[in-house]
């Protein structure tokens, strides 16, 4: 008999066809190779110019002759057309008997050595570079919030969609989102703010295969069929530590994810968690076996930075392990977030992203010196980016306590800042009048962040010739 392998779902397949256009089809899903295994074997039945029916399935020993010549009887009993006349119920058993006894030998011949041709001319291709290699597997590890799964779904859309704003996009095409810790609306909402600030149409869609509450395992052969029908290129899999292992730490169970990944998937991004790390500072990796490192072509770590309330988050990608990855330099994406009140309540206030772009080493803030920075030097950034501000607007925007706020405000009034009333306050240039700002200007300014830092120095001069007195 002539086999050959579904990728659908895995499974061995043999037909055979009759003069009369009939076609009677066997099907052996997940072989087992040991003497006491058992493997699904069913039999299909497509009539002429019709659709195809099942005539029988079992879950058996495949050298059990009893339950070999059971299915095979049950079969040829299902028929429902006259082409059971055109051979006899042994013939059928027949056919089940030659069709078993040659799976393994054609499994063990299917999985080969061949002789192969070295080729100095190779390179590697990316779906988007240098992140995410054709046929290969990325890991994105990052600590909770970090914005992998945001890096992760605009990976999704930008191979899907060949947007190349953020990453070169050498080939695209179809890809899975496997959803596996969002709910449905929330992975909805998230896909048409990113849609947007790509460029796209905020309902593009894309191909999502909600499965929370499953297991990889339970998922995998709707997964192979997802792959084979929709053409699929690459698999965005959110996350790691939701696909069932019971401990990530497991050297045998990382390696079934791993390989299910890698057999089901032409090329995947894999969302994973990393350690909590130690001395206050935050892990970097893949938290658990190191088997998961073990089969990925390219780990990329993800981490976050924000000064403190603003909508922007700088969002850094470094890879630290790179097959046929010549350029692991470090890349820098940022992030805006926009504000929504609910309409119902306008207390109820929720984030959205606005934006996200590349971003370059030049405009990126030195994040260990703003840790420094004093309330003041926040006080006046703030004012001098968005104008006139009440002292609730001000602690809202730099994550400072409103008494101190307050307290900073008053002792400086009249000389940096002025009381306008009703708790708003202004910024005071160098003659002690309102700093004032064009439309165009407020319109450049954005969140301040690129030029805030010159804006600053220019204050702190013009209040110390104002007082005379050292700023403190």
């Amino acid at each position: 008999m002539d086999y050959s392998r579904d990728a659908a779902d895995n499974s061995i397949v043999s037909r055979h066809e009759s003069q009369s256009g009939d076609t009677i089809e066997f099907r052996a899903i997940d072989l087992q190779p040991n003497a006491n295994g058992k493997t699904t074997v069913r039999v299909f039945h497509t009539p002429p110019n019709e659709e195809r029916y099942n005539l029988g399935s079992h879950r058996y020993n495949i050298e059990d002759m009893t339950m070999r010549t059971r299915l095979g009887n049950g079969a040829y009993k299902a028929i429902t057309n006259g082409f059971k006349n055109n051979f006899k119920q042994e013939d059928m058993v027949r056919w089940l008997y030659d069709f078993t006894a040659g799976l393994q030998g054609f499994d063990v011949n299917d999985i080969t050595a061949h002789m192969v041709k070295g080729n100095p001319d190779w390179e590697p291709e990316f779906l988007a570079w240098p992140h995410v290699l054709r046929h290969g597997l990325t890991l994105l590890p990052g600590q909770p919030g970090a914005t992998k799964s945001t890096v992760g779904l605009a990976l999704a859309i930008s191979i899907d969609a060949g947007v190349d704003t953020i990453w070169p996009i050498q080939e695209s095409g179809p890809v899975v989102i496997i959803n596996m810790e969002r709910s449905p609306q929330s992975i909805a909402g998230r896909i048409g703010h990113i849609n947007r600030a790509l460029g796209l149409d905020g309902d593009r869609e894309i191909l999502v295969f909600n499965t929370k509450g499953k297991k990889l395992i339970e998922i995998e052969r709707t997964l192979r069929v997802i792959v084979a029908d929709k053409g699929v290129y690459c698999g965005v899999l959110d996350s790691l530590s939701r696909t069932g292992l019971g401990n990530l730490n497991e050297n045998q169970d990382a390696n079934s994810v791993m390989d299910i990944l890698g057999e089901v998937l032409p090329a995947s991004v894999v969302i994973a968690h990393s350690p909590k790390g130690e001395e206050g500072k935050p892990g970097k990796g893949t938290f658990g076996s190191n088997m998961f490192l073990a089969a990925a072509d390219l780990e990329v770590n993800v981490a976050t930075h924000r000064i403190g309330e603003e909508n922007t988050s700088w969002t850094e990608l470094q890879i630290s392990k790179g097959n046929d990855v010549g350029d692991r330099k470090k890349r820098w994406l940022r992030i805006d977030y926009g504000e929504k009140r609910n309409d119902w309540d306008n207390r109820i206030v929720s984030h959205y992203i606005q934006g996200i772009r590349t971003a370059s080493d030049l405009e990126v803030p030195d994040f260990e010196n703003e840790k420094h920075i004093t309330s003041t030097e926040s006080i006046i950034r703030h004012l001098n980016d968005y104008g006139a501000r009440t002292a609730s607007d001000i602690a809202r925007g730099t994550g400072l306590n409103l008494r101190a706020i307050s307290g900073e405000l008053n002792a400086k009034k009249g000389t940096l800042f002025r009381d306008l009333g009703n708790d708003t306050w202004q910024l005071l240039d160098e003659a002690g009048n309102p700093r004032e700002f064009s439309g165009e200007e407020l319109a450049n300014q954005g969140t301040g962040i690129l030029s805030r830092i010159p804006r600053l120095d220019e204050t702190l001069k013009e209040y110390q010739q104002r007082t005379g007195k050292p700023f403190l």
